[in-house]
């Protein structure tokens, strides 16, 4: 499809549990999407999204959120906190990103989170309390350390950090008894 816009009366559809926008031509979302309180799995990757309405936060059932492919530059505070108790899987791969959000912290269901392709230069250490992530994409990126506080995170089983100015991996990886991979080619570790 070659979409170029959503209509406001998209977000009167109060039961649509699935929406798939991907692969159109939309440079943003009605702010009317963050009505759809029953959302549980949305794919709008490959559009020209570059802001992510905070309304998005309204999402109170979502599960699995994709954006990949967009031009994001910033991911809301507020949208985080609102999916903090429901989504378990992220991403927002290839997009314009330069921050991880400190809120990334409240998002304790969540067992994948993916971030591949942006500009992102620090992950903080509230990531250590995603306790069910299970697998973090970060790879090509401008990421310099990660932080001690990974090892929080118990059921981490992949860690995709290649390409990026990693110096260093933090020692507390060794403490995660269900981590069975480890990508950090193409870094500058020492």
């Amino acid at each position: 499809n070659n979409l170029n816009s959503l209509p406001q009366s998209i977000g009167d559809l109060a039961q649509l549990e699935f929406l798939d926008i991907s692969a159109n031509n939309l440079p943003h979302l009605p702010e009317s999407i963050g009505n759809l309180k029953n959302l549980k799995d949305f794919r709008c990757q490959g559009n020209r999204i570059r802001n992510i309405p905070k309304k998005l936060a309204g999402w109170t059932s979502i599960s699995i959120v994709q954006f990949s492919n967009n031009e994001v530059e910033y991911i809301p505070d507020e949208v985080l906190r609102g999916w903090s108790s429901t989504v378990r899987s992220i991403s927002f791969g290839r997009n314009r990103l330069t921050e991880i959000p400190e809120s990334i912290g409240l998002l304790t269901k969540c067992f994948a989170f993916t971030v591949i392709e942006n500009a992102i230069e620090k992950i903080p250490g509230e990531i250590g309390y995603m306790e069910n992530l299970a697998a973090l994409n970060i790879s090509e990126n401008k990421i310099g350390s990660i932080p001690e506080e990974i090892g929080k995170c118990r059921r981490l089983a992949v860690l995709y950090a290649s390409n990026n100015k990693l110096t260093s991996v933090p020692s507390s990886l060794g403490r995660l008894k269900h981590l069975q991979g480890v990508y950090v080619s193409r870094n500058p570790i020492q």
